[in-house]
């Protein structure tokens, strides 16, 4: 195999297209947001293990996790312990200084077990004189695939391709990843292919660099980083030029543009072998994609450079797939390593809070910059829906707030004055000892806000889903998990109360007005949400009971109303088996939902209602379900039967968050809807901002209050828009 070190390839018509300043500057750039403390917890650990790599190691940790609670509300979640991992990575320079601190901190009884490979096992002597657990790494193929995969399947937005623009396009966890090439760098380029999960094999390797065996490598290849700053202030100022074609012809080497071009050289030539490697062997095995595990810099200038290569050797049949964490792929290929750690036997999901974005936000780890991901456990193996129609092209967000910047800057602000002003209020009324946790919430949500409004596509695609879990993600790390808990007990007692006259109510109806007056239940219900602005404004003021929401309801037609279509299908069509997507607390799963499964019940379906297991603003959980059901068994007979023989039950999903992503959830939930015959979404959270145009295989009923008037006003509506989208399933 040849080197990827070479003298360049003769090419023609080669083009690279305008690279725009800020394109250079976007999201690769290095710098600090804010300094957070890595590894905080090293205490606590249950495992430790250090990655040694010739430029950039990581120490890989797995701990017990409780959440606090300063706000003394009480919760059953808090009582659960989950798993967290986090790893952080740092130059190898600064080996000593972290694996001594490391060393100190961690329980005696816990073992340090470090990774070497060959080259470092021989030159990292103070390893040797230590009692120490070391690995040679002769297993780095294995952990690395195991690791790509890992990373694919629980981080949402992980893999991503650089358009011709230099946009970032993220690719869904349902797209086809398999077969491809995985590239992976040690001493050595590697490419391995990936047939599938557990298929793989190493199919070539070359050198870096075209040296003798006792030759350093690392001097050639530090040359190598060093010219990125060349071609990045190049492709700043001559942005119109192709960095692949042939040398300028004529031009006196006083010429700046020249000099520029001669400094980079050797850059231009390791990407573009680098390039071609890669097109040769995915058109040799017949594969169209390759997956870099890692490159030789977090810059975008590199993988902009090996994308075009790949274009221009592959005539464009060949696609570039980067990672977002590529770079923590050591890190999580060590602990997968071990199996007696488990951390293949549930999923995980990322913490918007506690990692550093794309290669932009450091944390601060003994006065050492490093870079840290953390992962908390979902205690559950998650897959996709197994209903929707096409998994592969489902998107849940409905606004792509990366692409559409007028939505990002109004929904930035509205969150941040929300936030501001919520925060504000609730620190007035809390106990002194909570005030600082809240102080800090506030300060860290309005700098992350901001952070993300500059670099938007730091952690996948910019979207209210991501929002909402970021703001969650900050407030448990905050220790306030609870803060809507007595709210939601006064509101959930209250709702009980008129339970009995809403269902003689209805009762009394015949069918067409019963039918409409259970969907208007749902929309009033769903008024109720104290994420909602306006809405929040109403209920703090006193002035929002449920048939003043009722009253606030627009007049038909709503601006998506199939209600006649849903109010005819149910009178030609019983369901046998219903699941409900429910959404918060109080009015809007008393006296919205339970009445709609009733009717449902009465009908002769078998009714699951799906809740968070974990608090979320006001969103009905679990644990919350549970004591809510005991208490309407005293209340209506038809509910208490249903509950009793099963034929009304519950289930909690893995991942808790106010939107809903359906590529996540939980085994048992999925295994639960594959014979179902109607899904019910319900809420602006779980219908609008996600899902509002999700196709499925079964019947569907998407039902929400739209309590932003700009977002109404830009999907057509008014104040308080109404969704009854009923949609007939796309049987196979």
């Amino acid at each position: 195999m040849r080197s990827a070190f070479c003298s360049p390839l003769s090419h023609s018509q080669r083009g690279l297209q305008p690279i725009q300043q800020h394109c250079l500057n976007r999201i690769f750039v290095s710098g600090r947001m804010v300094s957070m403390e890595a590894l905080k917890n090293l205490n606590t650990a249950v495992h430790v293990t250090i990655t040694v790599g010739q430029f950039s190691s990581s120490v890989s940790c797995v701990f017990p996790l409780k959440y606090n609670d300063v706000l003394d509300e009480g919760s059953p979640i808090l009582e659960k312990e989950k798993t967290r991992i986090q790893i952080i990575y740092f130059p190898s320079s600064r080996l000593e200084t972290v694996f001594s601190f490391i060393k100190q901190s961690v329980a005696k009884h816990v073992s340090i077990k470090i990774i070497l490979n060959e080259i470092e096992h021989k030159r990292n002597i103070f390893l040797k004189n230590e009692d120490l657990n070391v690995i040679t790494d002769h297993i780095q193929i294995k952990t690395a695939v195991e690791a790509c995969n890992f990373c694919l399947l629980n981080v949402r937005d992980e893999a991503y391709i650089l358009n011709i623009d230099s946009a970032i396009e993220y690719l869904s966890p349902t797209y086809n990843f398999y077969p491809h090439i995985l590239v992976i760098f040690n001493n050595k380029i590697m490419f391995i292919k990936v047939n599938s999960t557990e298929s793989y094999e190493c199919i070539g390797e070359s050198d870096i660099i075209d040296i003798s065996k006792e030759g350093n490598s690392s001097l050639q290849l530090n040359c190598i980083k060093e010219t990125i700053g060349s071609a990045k202030l190049f492709l700043s100022k001559y942005n119109d030029y192709d960095v692949f074609q042939e040398e300028f012809q004529n031009t006196s080497m006083n010429d700046e543009k020249s000099k520029l071009s001669a400094d980079f050289k050797p850059f231009k030539i390791f990407c573009d072998n680098m390039g071609h490697l890669c097109t040769l062997h995915a058109k040799r095995h017949k594969i169209n994609q390759v997956i870099f595990g890692e490159s030789l810099s977090d810059d975008i200038i590199i993988k902009q450079l090996i994308s075009k290569s790949v274009s221009i050797h592959s005539d464009n049949s060949v696609k570039i797939i980067f990672l977002r964490h590529e770079r923590y792929l050591e890190g999580i290929g060590s602990l997968l390593y071990d199996t007696s750690i488990g951390i293949s036997q549930t999923s995980w999901a990322e913490n918007y809070c506690e990692s550093s974005a794309l290669q932009t936000e450091m944390f601060v780890f003994q006065e050492i910059d490093t870079f840290q991901l953390t992962l908390d456990s979902l205690d559950n193996l998650v897959t996709f829906c197994p209903v929707l129609s096409n998994t592969v092209e489902y998107f849940p967000d409905t606004q792509n707030l990366s692409e559409n910047s007028s939505a990002r800057e109004y929904w930035l602000s509205c969150i941040s004055d929300a936030f501001n002003a919520g925060t504000t209020r609730t620190i007035g009324i809390a106990k002194k000892e909570s005030t600082k946790n809240l102080e800090m919430y506030r300060d860290r949500v309005v700098k992350r806000l901001e952070y993300l409004r500059k670099n938007h596509d730091a952690y996948g695609y910019l979207a209210m889903r991501l929002l909402q879990d970021t703001l969650e993600h900050i407030k448990k790390e905050m220790g306030l998990l609870t803060m809507y808990e007595k709210r939601k007990q006064h509101e959930n007692a209250t709702a009980i109360k008129e339970l009995v006259d809403r269902l003689n109510c209805l009762d009394s109806l015949d069918y067409v007005e019963q039918q409409t007056e259970l969907v208007k239940y749902l929309l009033a219900g769903n008024m109720f949400d104290w994420g909602a602005t306006e809405v929040a404004k109403l209920m703090i003021a006193g002035k929002l009971n449920f048939q003043q929401a009722i009253d606030k309801l627009p007049e038909r037609p709503w601006l998506v109303d199939n209600l006649d279509n849903w109010t005819n299908r149910l009178k030609e069509y019983n369901y046998k088996k219903v699941m409900i997507f429910a959404d918060n607390s109080g009015y809007d799963l008393i006296l919205g939902v339970l009445p709609f499964a009733r009717e449902l019940v009465r009908r002769g379906a078998e009714v699951v209602i799906c809740a968070n297991c974990e608090p979320v603003l006001n969103d009905i959980t679990f644990y919350e379900l549970k004591d809510v059901f005991e208490e309407i068994k005293n209340h209506c007979p038809i509910l208490r039967k249903a509950i009793e023989e099963g034929t009304l039950s519950m289930m909690k999903l893995a991942k808790s968050t106010c939107c809903l992503d359906l590529c996540f959830i939980n085994i048992e939930v999925v295994e639960k809807m594959k014979d179902m015959d109607l899904l019910i979404i319900e809420g602006m959270g779980r219908a609008v901002h996600t899902n509002l145009y999700a196709r499925f295989k079964c019947d569907s009923l998407r039902v929400a209050v739209i309590k932003d008037h700009w977002l109404s006003r830009e999907l057509g509506g008014e104040n308080f828009s109404c969704i009854c989208k009923f949609s007939l399933g796309e049987f196979e």
